[in-house]
């Protein structure tokens, strides 16, 4: 919104709500297990940190991060403990890789969208070519030759196929390229 309208109000609330998360929910080391495990204050591990949510918050941020850079709300502290945060966002997807297929796709995007916008990152160079090197794997895995995604689910089809495209555009717009082999297989 902020950018769109350039309103300030929603930028000091962008910057807010992220440090607020970071603060209050700061990245666990260990995984969660499962649903209803909590930490001191109550807050359900599982579910604010599970592979699929750590994975769609770090695309968010990457987005909204970008959105803010101009926005005299954003102090260079602040992005500093944004930029921590995502950093630390990325290392938990690092360790914790998502076991459902789609999860993986959107965790893909995120770490491909995350070392693009930021490659000053020390990992950016090793997490891209990482991300890249799955991307590949899970397109050949997870897409039949008739182009349908394996769980055979109209939603997970299209959240799937949706973080491969982009994934895809991200690479090549950021002058990378895949196989095409690999490219062709969503044609």
């Amino acid at each position: 919104s902020y950018r769109l309208t350039g309103y300030e109000g929603y930028a000091r609330e962008a910057v807010y709500l992220i440090k607020h998360f970071l603060t209050v929910l700061p990245v666990p080391a260990a995984k969660a297990r499962s649903v209803g495990e909590a930490d001191r204050q109550g807050h359900d591990l599982y579910l604010i940190y599970n592979e699929l949510s750590t994975a769609s918050r770090t695309s968010a941020w990457v987005r909204g991060i970008l959105s803010l850079v101009d926005s005299p709300h954003l102090t260079s502290e602040d992005l500093v403990a944004m930029l921590k945060g995502l950093y630390e966002h990325m290392l938990r997807m690092e360790r914790h890789t998502a076991s459902t297929p789609n999860w993986r796709a959107v965790e893909i995007r995120a770490m491909i969208d995350a070392t693009v916008a930021f490659p000053e990152f020390k990992k950016s160079q090793q997490w891209r070519d990482w991300s890249v090197q799955r991307l590949v794997k899970e397109m050949d895995e997870q897409v039949y030759p008739d182009g349908a995604q394996v769980e055979l689910d109209p939603g997970y089809h299209h959240l799937t196929m949706s973080s491969f495209y982009q994934s895809v555009d991200l690479i090549a717009q950021s002058g990378f390229s895949l196989p095409q082999e690999s490219v062709d297989r969503l044609a």
